[in-house]
């Protein structure tokens, strides 16, 4: 049986909000007797609907009857399935942060070695600017001797190779 409720009530059964439209145990005294006190006088607070006009005067409604086994089975499946999706969406969750932590391990190493490898290069440069250096003061100096060594030769009288 379905009632469409136009006033609220506090009743035997619960509360029954208006503008709800509630599926109630045809079998359930208490129900019956909440039904046909608050169905009578000129201004009912229920109403008596069929299941066709329940489903239009309320995109849901809300029933209580007692809930069969078979139903609670099934509640507790679905239950135990929500479960187990969210255990296995929260291994794959881990998982993803563990290979994150490891990635950004792997980043954090790779960021070292070439900061590693940039002060080796950065070494280098230097050591061979200074060798550039080096050499080009070994030739001014060889420079400097061959000018001496030549100026030298320039001032030797020339001997007509006699010993």
């Amino acid at each position: 049986m379905f009632i469409h409720v136009k006033s609220t009530r506090h009743t035997k059964i619960g509360t029954l909000r208006r503008g709800v439209v509630y599926r109630l145990d045809d079998e359930n005294s208490n129900a019956q007797a909440v039904v046909a006190a608050h169905s009578k006088g000129t201004n009912p607070a229920l109403k008596k609907v069929s299941e066709a006009e329940a489903k239009k005067l309320a995109a849901k409604f809300v029933s209580l009857e007692a809930k069969a086994d078979s139903e609670l089975v099934e509640e507790r499946s679905d239950s135990e399935e929500l479960s187990a999706q969210f255990e296995t969406m929260t291994a794959a969750l881990t998982e993803a942060r563990d290979t994150l932590a490891a990635e950004r391990a792997k980043l954090a190493e790779r960021d070292a070695k070439i900061a590693e490898l940039a002060a080796a290069l950065e070494g280098a440069e230097k050591q061979r600017d200074d060798v550039i250096a080096e050499a080009a003061e070994q030739k001014e100096k060889l420079d400097e001797l061959q000018a001496l060594v030549a100026e030298k030769d320039d001032q030797k009288p020339k001997q007509d190779g006699k010993k």
